[in-house]
């Protein structure tokens, strides 16, 4: 189980746990989620732009342009 706070994450449960150490290095640059009620739309936008580039639909600018409008509107207006 991932712990769920950075002083949880210095525990030696966690830290003598080889499985672990890729996780517990992310938590130095990790970021919660936007908090905001348009959240699914706001993933769904970006998942979108994701597969359009993975299947070279859109270039990767292009496709996060794109993803970029359409979540700018959705904070605008949730």
């Amino acid at each position: 189980m991932m712990p769920v706070c950075k002083e949880t994450s210095k525990k030696s449960v966690v830290t003598d746990n080889n499985m672990m150490k890729v996780y517990i290095e992310q938590l130095s640059t990790a970021w919660a989620r936007t908090p905001s009620p348009a959240w699914a739309d706001i993933d769904k936008a970006i998942s979108e732009a994701f597969e359009k580039a993975v299947r070279k639909k859109a270039t990767p600018q292009q496709a996060l342009d794109e993803a970029a409008k359409k979540i700018d509107e959705l904070l605008k207006t949730k």
